[in-house]
Parts: structure tokens; sequence; C-alpha cells
């Protein structure tokens, strides 16, 4: 197989002969002369390191650099996953899925790489696997955090397609949309949010409560967030109520009441207005 990108990518599926076992392995070959020079300090130390188990050797030859990596010859799990594999199934899958992104503890470009859905497959036993055929080596050296946790996001999505369609619960597409909206900090802040979705999510289905909520549930969903809307609406209303009363109030002139003036003086003839201290009386 030879894949086109930046720059050329030659890969091949191989076994040992000399080896009575039926292991596979994925021999990667970047033949562009300038990406292949900026990817070898990259992938020797990742090699020189033994963090990740999965990649086996790397070497250059000719000016290419060439990569080998352990292969896993199982199904696609995001190749149509509803029709393969049960709910229950796609659970426990999405959460071996997140262990092997913590046992792995690939760096960011890899991550992204093998999340990609022709990279991603699962056993028998419900266990996930990567491979490392590797699409965009060009952005080895930019590939961030927020790649992978949105490509992550896009598993999901197609993991859980049915159960968001349907609408089944409000904690899968909350923990979704965190991964696209959330800053994490790594790989373990991200687990700690799967887990606590996982653990709920495992929950509702066991007591049977996985089910589309229908149109008066998500009715009284949406009039629910209307309605705590009005109410910030309405006090605001007040605070400016308020605030204009306080206004009018200082900038208003003082209102003299009908029917009363007060006379000092009528042409030469003044009026004492005094009263006597102990009687009351006019002076």
């Amino acid at each position: 197989m030879t894949f086109s990108g930046s720059s050329q990518v030659e890969a091949y599926l191989c076994s040992d002969d000399q080896v009575a076992s039926a292991e596979r392995y994925l021999v990667l070959g970047l033949t562009g002369k300038e990406l292949s020079r900026k990817l070898v300090p990259y992938f020797m130390e990742l090699a020189s390191r033994k963090e990740t188990s999965d990649l086996l050797d790397c070497f250059t030859r000719a000016g290419s650099l060439w990569l080998a990596f352990r292969y896993y010859d199982c199904q696609l799990l995001l190749h149509h996953p509803e029709r393969s594999f049960s709910q229950r199934e796609r659970l426990e899958a999405s959460r071996s899925l997140m262990e092997r992104i913590m046992v792995t503890n690939l760096p960011c470009y890899l991550q992204y790489e093998v999340l990609n859905p022709d990279n991603l497959v699962v056993s028998d036993a419900n266990e996930v696997f990567f491979n490392y055929l590797l699409m965009e080596p060009q952005l080895f050296n930019t590939c961030t955090m927020n790649e992978v946790k949105e490509r992550l996001a896009e598993c999901f999505e197609i993991l859980f397609a049915p159960e968001l369609e349907a609408d089944v619960s409000t904690e899968l597409p909350a923990f979704i949309e965190g991964l696209k909206t959330k800053e994490y900090s790594g790989y373990l802040a991200v687990y700690r949010d799967y887990r606590g979705f996982y653990d709920l999510f495992l929950k509702l289905q066991e007591e049977g409560r996985l089910s589309s909520r229908g149109w008066l549930i998500w009715m009284w969903e949406y009039l629910k967030k209307l309605l705590k809307q009005l109410w910030k609406l309405l006090y605001l209303a007040i605070i400016a109520g308020l605030f204009i009363y306080l206004i009018y109030l200082n900038v208003r002139k003082p209102e003299v009441p009908a029917g009363q003036f007060t006379f000092d003086q009528i042409g030469t003839f003044k009026i004492n207005s005094g009263q006597d201290e102990e009687t009351g009386n006019l002076k």
C-alpha cells in the first residue's frame, strides 16, 4: 500500500517466517527526505524511551525513515458499530479505548493518528487496540491536545450514534461536548470525566432507563430551560426598574401641597406667624 500526503508514506504488512506465531507487523517508510529528516529525532527518542511498546523498531535507510509497529488484525471498531455490537458491547469498548489511551500514553501526534477510524480495532473479547497507519505525518510537531480530544469526540459520536439520535440521556452528549470545549491538561483529566459518564451510563443501562425520552419529556426539558431564561430576564427587569425609580426620586422637584400658601406681609401689614409657646395661640 502507498499513501500520498505532504510526503509519500509506504506501508507494508509483514510477518516473521522464522517465528511460529500469527503476529504481524506494519512497516512504514517515510520517503519524503525533508520530512523524514525532521521526524528522525522524534521517533528515535520515542523508541529509546520504550514507553510505546507497539513501536518495535526505528531506522533510516537511503534518506528515508522506516518504522516497524505491532499490527492487530482485528475488526474495525467504528465501521458501522451499531450493526456489529450491542449497546453494552460498545460501552465496554469505549472503556477499553480510554484505558488503552492511558496505558500507551502516546504523544499527541501519535494519539491523534491512532484515533483515526481506520486505526481503531477491537478483538472478540471487546478489547480495543491501536494500529499505526500514519496518514498525516506533517502534523507531528503541530498536533496538540485540542486535536486529540476533538478526534476522540468524533469517535464517541460514531460509536454511540444510535443513542445520540434517540436522545437516551443527557450524560452522553454532555461528555462529548466537554471533549470539544473543555481545556484538559492531559489524558488523566479526560479519563476522570469519562469515568463519571461511564459509571452513570452503566447504571442507567442496568436499570433499563436508557430509552428514547419521547417528545413529551423533550418538551418538558425545553420548557425548563426556557423558564430558567425567563427568570433571568425578569430578575434583570426588576433590578432595572428599581434603578430607574431611584433616579426618578433624586431628580424630581418637591411638590407643594394644594391650597397651602405662606405670607409674611400683605401690603404694609406684616404678619407675625409665631405662636405663644405656652398657649399655642397666634401673637
